[in-house]
């Protein structure tokens, strides 16, 4: 669909919401997402930091966060050694294991995203669960606790809890 038939269908689906309003357009372009990682992270005195170093799929919006955190970080390591490449190899072996994490999460947030067609039957309810839980860091146990009042209202309108600790399929 282009961005017209796009903000059309939209406009419809969210029409009580919008109470008549039109959708305003951005022009976004879906775009093939690169995903940058780097074995080495630093070269004697040089070190990458942010999208040089690695990048997370924009669906998770953690690219800013994951640069500053790397800052510090960095910073951090810089502050705690007593040379420049002990630092660098500090920086990298703490940091490594974290950006992984983040970018296995990205990976799943972008195939849910690139395979959206599939969930365009499901109810408002149950797409918003399934975008809740895409990247696979938000557990069942974890949204129930956060908003005990949406699953309780999943579960009923849902009918899909099994009554075990597993999350329902949607």
């Amino acid at each position: 669909m282009g961005d017209g038939g796009t903000r059309a269908y939209l406009e419809q689906v969210f029409g009580e919401d919008l109470d008549g309003q039109p959708l305003l357009s951005n022009n976004s372009k879906w775009i093939q997402f690169l995903l940058v990682k780097n074995q080495s992270w630093f070269f004697e005195n040089v070190v990458m930091i942010g999208d040089a170093l690695h990048t997370a799929h924009f669906s998770i919006g953690s690219g800013t966060k994951l640069a500053l955190e790397d800052s510090i970080a960095l910073f951090e390591c810089l502050e705690r050694t007593g040379t420049v490449g002990a630092a660098l190899t500090e920086f990298e072996s703490t940091r490594k294991p974290v950006i992984e994490d983040y970018q296995a999460a990205a990976y799943e947030s972008m195939r849910w995203f690139e395979n959206a067609r599939q969930y365009l039957g499901l109810s408002p309810l149950e797409l918003a669960y399934a975008l809740m839980m895409r990247s696979g860091r938000v557990s069942y146990d974890d949204l129930k606790r956060r908003d005990p009042e949406f699953i309780a209202r999943y579960e009923t309108e849902c009918n899909s809890y099994t009554g075990t600790a597993d999350a329902p399929s949607a």
